[in-house]
């Protein structure tokens, strides 16, 4: 009997056939259709990528973990919270790209359409692989998922720069593709709408730049150039164009962290990181992501509208402090939980991976550097502006302390505070920028908080030697995840060739990739 290995992922083994009868003859239903359409294809890509990092309940929660907004008390979060990183496994999310080519060929026929889906097809390439070579550095591109198209179930990596430009190349084509489509079915977020679709692939093109903002000299990339091209197509306009998808109180569509679909209510301890640059610009936004400390209502006597009623927890200290406080009677625990509302109520708030509000932020930061021409005030206000209203515009009454609603009057006079007003040197401004952005994606863009910290470091984390467990050198937070073993057993030549070439052959969680060196 003839095996044979099928490897439709980046080298990972996905699984074996065994026998001389193919697995589909045994496995046809008469009573429904053999072929999906390519609306059933594009449903199910979008919701992977749309859903690829939210999960339900602890899951949901986990990413945010990482990007310091919340530390976890039911147990020692060793990776997330305290920096162990170590084999990514993310490679096994990848295997579903296979079907955008099964898409495509699946629209076969109408020209306009089949460009539609062509387009949603490179959107959804580049927010995969994007995500894997921010992880690692250099993966597989040009020749990944080619096994049961070419029979190659051996790709190369390609460096992280030739990664980067293909990723940005398919975006130029997406766009191009969508001038002359049409509107399709299937989609989640924006209901076919091509012109909502060139917003997106567009807007995701000025994020994936932003990465590159280290890069403006290299000739080949054209950093400059493309993000000066962009400001002549169409970009996100308002919170309406956000990628995201939306939740209702209907079974299996409510908000991921809704308490019916959640054992893990007691667990979320509110992160000082983000608690005292809400606190430091009195920032509303801090009545919308938490609640107070029980300790400062039931024993102090303060209300809810007091900026005073909250704390967070610094994400360095030892567990066993952590553990501690958690252990506190609850009626006068010392630090503020995540808001209830995100488990009370069934619709929450939509959950987004591009925004208008970062639109305006990576513009803004593009001014500031120089690579385009244009006032980074405006940019960065409408940013503030953008963030303020989805965050207020998601609120009930029931949820908000009187006196302190979200409201144009309030977004006004926020923007003169002092630290919040846009100030006069470069260096200023990127980290106001940078510092705006992290409060805005609170709970939202998984994984954008972190790629952020990780590019500048603001706001910034500090190092506690004592608790970080990066493998190599406690004294730093780790960069990367390392390549997963089962790359090394099933396309070892080439990942060590990666390895070898990037970082002089250790795979280590401090190896600084490509795109984090001058």
């Amino acid at each position: 009997m003839k095996h044979k290995n099928i490897i439709i992922s980046l080298g990972v083994l996905f699984f074996v056939l065994s026998g001389c009868n193919k697995l589909e003859d045994y496995n046809v239903n008469p009573n429904k259709t053999s072929n999906a359409s390519p609306g059933m294809l594009a449903t199910r890509l979008i919701l992977n990528i749309a859903r690829q990092n939210t999960g339900n309940g602890k899951t949901y929660l986990m990413n945010h973990v990482n990007n310091k907004y919340l530390i976890w008390t039911e147990n020692k979060e060793t990776e997330r919270q305290y920096n162990y990183w170590q084999r990514t496994d993310a490679y096994g999310g990848m295997n579903e790209l296979v079907n955008v080519e099964k898409m495509v060929e699946a629209a076969a026929g109408d020209e306009a359409l089949q460009n539609a889906y062509k387009a949603v097809g490179h959107f959804i390439r580049v927010y995969k692989f994007l995500d894997l070579t921010l992880r690692v550095g250099d993966i597989p591109y040009s020749e990944a998922m080619k096994g049961e198209s070419d029979d190659n179930f051996f790709p190369k990596y390609d460096t992280q720069k030739e990664v980067f430009m293909g990723l940005l190349n398919e975006l130029e084509e997406a766009d191009r593709l969508l001038q002359n489509a049409k509107a399709f079915t299937g989609d989640p977020v924006y209901g076919g709408n091509v012109e909502k679709w060139r917003k997106a692939v567009n807007s995701l093109e000025l994020s994936v730049l932003i990465h590159l903002y280290l890069k403006e000299n290299d000739a080949d990339l054209r950093v400059k150039q493309r993000f000066q091209a962009l400001l002549s197509k169409p970009l996100f306009e308002s919170n309406a164009d956000n990628f995201q998808l939306t939740y209702s109180d209907k079974a299996n569509q409510q908000y991921p962290y809704y308490k019916d679909r959640n054992n893990y209510m007691d667990y979320s301890m509110m992160s000082s990181v983000l608690i005292d640059s809400l606190k430091r610009f009195q920032d509303y936004r801090l009545f919308c992501y938490a609640d107070p400390m029980a300790g400062a209502i039931n024993d102090d006597g303060l209300d809810a509208s007091d900026f005073n009623a909250y704390a967070g927890v610094d994400p360095t200290a030892d567990y066993t402090f952590i553990e501690a406080m958690h252990g506190v009677v609850n009626t006068s625990r010392r630090y503020s939980m995540m808001a209830t509302r995100y488990s009370d109520y069934a619709p929450g708030e939509p959950i987004y991976l591009l925004s208008y509000s970062d639109v305006n932020f990576i513009l803004a930061e593009a001014c500031v550097r120089g690579f385009i021409t244009g006032d980074a005030r405006t940019y960065y206000e409408t940013g503030i502006r953008a963030a303020m209203n989805f965050t207020g515009g998601n609120m009930t009454a029931a949820y908000t302390p009187t006196g302190r609603e979200i409201t144009p009057a309030y977004i006004d006079a926020y923007l003169t505070n002092p630290g919040v007003q846009f100030e006069s040197t470069a260096q200023r401004q990127i980290e106001q920028i940078a510092t705006q952005r992290y409060l805005a994606n609170f709970l939202q863009a998984p994984w954008e908080g972190l790629w952020q910290l990780r590019r500048i470091n603001i706001p910034y984390i500090p190092v506690n030697p004592a608790t970080n467990e990066n493998i190599d050198d406690r004294n730093k937070l780790p960069v990367r995840w390392m390549y997963p073993n089962s790359e090394y057993t099933y396309n070892g030549d080439n990942v060590q060739a990666a390895v070898d070439r990037q970082f002089s052959g250790n795979d280590s969680a401090d190896g600084v990739m490509w795109i984090l060196r001058p």
